[in-house]
Parts: C-alpha cells; structure tokens; sequence
C-alpha cells in the first residue's frame, strides 16, 4: 500500500479501535483500490462536505462515523469510477451533479455489498 494510505488506514484504526473487524477490513480493500488507481486518501477537517474528490486526492472528513468514512470513501471512489470525479470542475447542471451523485451512491453499493454489508447497514452510512 502506497505511504499515504498507509498512514490513512493507521489514522483510520486509531480513530476507531473498537470498529469491527469488518469495518476495518473494508476500509484497508477500498484504500487498496484508491492505491491501485494512484488515488491518495486522507482524512481532513473539511467544511461544508463529508467527503470530496480533486484530481488524485480524496479527502473525508474527520468527526464521522467509521461507517460514514467506508462509505464516503467508497462514494468518492464511485465518483472516480464513474468519471465524475473532481467534483468541484463538474458543469453547473444541478441534472448533471444529481446524475454523478446517484450514480456514485449506486457504486458505492455495489463495492459494499460486495464486501458483505448489508443494503440496511449501507444506508444507515450514506
């Protein structure tokens, strides 16, 4: 795992060291795909979002949920999956943004789905 990431899964961990097994374990695989992808991941103090993708960097938020975080994480990497990523360069057309945003919450779905959580414990997160 590239060096930022790794110290995101470490900051991860120390923010939340009674977090599932699960939880832990699915927020190391969606940093394993960021860095696969050359995404650098960091958790922030961001104002006005929980989580946002610019260029390589997605940033989330501190003061969220482990839950909150392996979503948002797994929302932003939709947003680069589904090549609406740098969310802030998009055009101003709320059709467009409300497309890239359904479109990266249904990502998000799947990559947790697949990871074994449940479509209640997902939408408990979003």
């Amino acid at each position: 795992m590239e060096k930022i990431n790794r110290e995101t899964i470490k900051d991860f961990r120390e923010r939340f060291p009674d977090a599932p097994r699960a939880h832990r374990m699915a927020f190391k695989r969606l940093l394993s795909i960021a860095d696969q992808e050359g995404l650098h991941v960091r958790i922030l103090p961001l104002k006005g979002y929980r989580a946002l993708i610019y260029l390589d960097r997605i940033g989330i938020a501190e003061g969220l949920t482990d839950g909150q975080m392996i979503y948002d994480l797994a929302h932003e990497l939709g947003h680069y999956i589904d090549g609406c990523g740098n969310i802030l360069m998009l055009p101003s057309d709320d059709e467009y943004k409300k497309n890239c945003e359904r479109k990266a919450d249904q990502t998000a779905k799947i990559l947790l789905m697949a990871m074994g959580f449940s479509d209640q414990e997902i939408s408990a997160w979003a």
